[in-house]
């Protein structure tokens, strides 16, 4: 698995915990993945990439990746649930939702091929659907 491929899972495995959590109370660190420490190198990149694009919240990000690299109250944005209700342009499958491609990608470990990949289409998808409207 390559690096970006590693970006990708732990991307998934963020989404897909946030999904499963909804608005609530609560923490998300590294360890809260279900990954080996071998993708640890790659959280604190990925959550500021998915802050930093919108995609999800958290109420002490600042503090909390410089300290004990734990987000505080983590929560999809409204722009990032309707990412995730998006149509997924990268799976294959007829009517699958970017949420269910993340879910896939989240529970298998595995990357879909040519996904290039999976992190833009994440976000082109949503652009392209946006753009057709």
């Amino acid at each position: 698995m390559n690096n970006m491929e590693k970006s990708e899972l732990v991307v998934s495995k963020i989404l897909s915990r946030l999904m499963d959590i909804g608005f609530t109370k609560t923490t998300l660190s590294f360890q809260d993945l279900d990954l080996t420490n071998e993708y640890e190198e790659f959280f604190d990149l990925s959550v500021r990439w998915l802050l930093d694009e919108g995609i999800i919240r958290a109420s002490n990000f600042a503090e909390a990746m410089d300290s004990s690299g734990s987000l505080v109250n983590p929560v999809l944005t409204a722009y990032g649930l309707s990412l995730l209700r998006q149509p997924s342009p990268v799976s294959g499958d007829e009517g699958e939702t970017m949420g269910a491609a993340i879910i896939k990608v989240s529970e298998k470990g595995t990357s879909y091929a040519g996904i290039g990949d999976f992190l833009g289409g994440f976000l082109g998808g949503f652009t392209k659907s946006i753009g057709s409207g």
